[in-house]
């Protein structure tokens, strides 16, 4: 019986791959195990054998081996050498708070922050006084490009340099509005009051419109809309860049387009929006294509069109010593004065000129009669029904009669019109 139990046992320990004194030393060895079903395999190299010499002491990984009792996991590979991160680009994180300039200003990175990209993947804050920025001419007018860089990376931002029209104070006070010596005027005499205010020395020009134009639909932090994108005086062409024929008047923009741009001037300039959407004057005035009711806010500090009152009491030179023209109330200086048909006829060309060519009107404004009608704040007049459709306009062209270039005479267009001979200058609260 014995030895039948012993031979049942000798086969199962075959069978299980294992032998008792192999399973009992296990625990004690430090060489490897080898089943008895496994053939040893010599790792072992020398000089003699025409391979790699191991004496130094370096080993080959070997695969994982199975032994009597489990596996042992052997590395595949070594460890590879991390490479240290660098840095592959810098991103403007935040604008400067402010991104337009009027001609000479120092530019000012105040609310710059600048990020920084590695090749990790990881990004860091770019403090800065690590990064340089590049000089650029605040002497020139136009959309400029300030880059900042590192030794291996650099980025962008634009900046607007704008030429500011210069405003001239004018001292409110009491005035007869109007004429009753010309009925085709369309202005009886009135007493009207004003209160001081400051008004652009100049017509508003093509390349300060293009400017803020350009800041206005690329640059701002709510983007604006313009259903026009305005001429270079009288035959420029719709949106160009600026020529040398920028500093003529601009043209072909409608009663819209004007008061959307002045709120874009007064938000570029840190000033309050003068129009607004809405009766409660909480939606600004973005879009010149929204055909809305327009509300002003009169408290506003903002830039707008000037008040027919405004402007004819600017345009005649205010409260005492008036005349029938800006500057003059003589008919035959008024060429000395004013771009209208017949002091363009002695130029030699019938079109807008550069404004500020002709004699200012005594306080300071130039071409308040001729080289373009103004656009202002007023409603003209209602029809039967009570429907509103033209804007008040003043000042006479130089395409116009010189019954138009009277400061008295009103005219009129429609405000979603525009016209060679229509263009804007703007005022706003001291």
């Amino acid at each position: 019986m014995k030895k039948c139990l012993s031979m049942l046992l000798a086969v199962f320990l075959a069978l299980s791959g294992c032998n008792l004194d192999s399973a009992n030393s296990h625990d004690s060895k430090t060489a490897e195990t080898h089943s008895a079903d496994t053939p040893k395999t010599d790792t072992t190299t020398t000089p003699e054998s025409g391979t790699d010499s191991t004496d130094s002491g370096e080993t080959t990984p070997e695969e994982t081996k199975p032994s009597g009792t489990g596996t042992i996991a052997v590395p595949s590979q070594l460890p590879v050498a991390t490479k240290p991160a660098t840095l592959a680009s810098l991103t403007v994180k935040t604008l400067p708070f402010k991104t337009a300039y009027q001609e000479g200003d120092a530019i000012d990175l105040a609310g710059l922050s600048i990020s920084e990209n590695w090749s990790d993947g990881t990004t860091r804050a770019c403090a800065a006084d690590t990064y340089e920025v590049s000089s650029i001419d605040m002497s020139v007018p136009g959309k400029k490009t300030v880059v900042v860089s590192r030794p291996s990376a650099q980025t962008s931002f634009s900046v607007f340099v704008y030429s500011a029209d210069t405003m001239i104070p004018v001292s409110g006070g009491t005035f007869l509005m109007g004429s009753d010596a010309d009925d085709s005027l369309d202005n009886a005499e009135h007493s009207v009051a004003v209160t001081s205010f400051l008004i652009g020395r100049y017509e508003t020009t093509y390349a300060l419109w293009k400017t803020i134009l350009s800041w206005a639909k690329d640059e701002s932090p709510t983007p604006y809309v313009f259903a026009n994108a305005g001429k270079e005086g009288n035959d420029g062409v719709a949106g160009a860049e600026a020529t040398s024929d920028s500093a003529e008047p601009v043209t072909y923009i409608n009663w819209l387009d004007a008061v959307v741009w002045c709120n874009a001037y007064s938000e570029m300039n840190g000033l309050s929006p003068v129009y607004f959407e809405d009766t409660e004057k909480k939606n600004v005035c973005r879009s010149s294509k929204n055909d809305v009711p327009v509300t002003v806010d009169a408290s506003a500090n903002g830039y707008r069109l000037p008040t027919e009152a405004e402007w004819e009491f600017a345009a005649g030179g205010g409260e005492v010593d008036r005349t029938m023209y800006a500057g003059t109330s003589t008919l035959a200086d008024l060429p000395l004065f004013a771009w209208n048909p017949s002091s363009c006829a002695q130029s030699g060309a019938k079109k807008t000129w550069p404004v500020g060519t002709k004699k200012e009107n005594g306080s300071g404004a130039y071409d308040m009669s001729g080289n373009v009608a103004e656009w202002c704040d007023d409603w003209y007049e209602s029809d039967p029904s009570g429907v509103t459709l033209t804007r008040v306009v003043r000042g006479g062209s130089w395409s116009g009669t010189i019954r138009s270039c009277a400061v008295a005479a009103r005219g009129q267009n429609k405000y979603t019109g525009k016209s060679s001979t229509i263009g804007f200058r703007v005022v706003r609260n001291p």
